[in-house]
């Protein structure tokens, strides 16, 4: 099967610092060609150490898909 079409994975993320290593293992076990994905993450609000840890795979991402972004943007959101 040749595959062409580009995939762009959104995710946003609040207080995930615990689900990061389980994500990022299903991102990487995808059989899709890691050449036509692109992945955004929108971190917002966190207490915890979210964003840092995003930032720092952020290089590795970039290097592994077809591109990788990473927004961080609160908007006050608390429960």
């Amino acid at each position: 099967m040749e595959y062409k079409d580009k995939v762009l994975i959104l995710t946003p993320v609040k207080d995930a610092e615990g689900f990061l290593d389980a994500y990022f293992e299903l991102i990487y076990g995808l059989t899709y060609p890691h050449d036509l994905i692109s992945i955004g993450i929108l971190e917002s609000n966190s207490s915890d150490n979210t964003y840092f840890k995003l930032k720092e795979k952020l290089p590795e991402l970039k290097k592994n898909f077809k591109s990788a972004t990473l927004w961080n943007k609160d908007f006050g959101f608390q429960i």
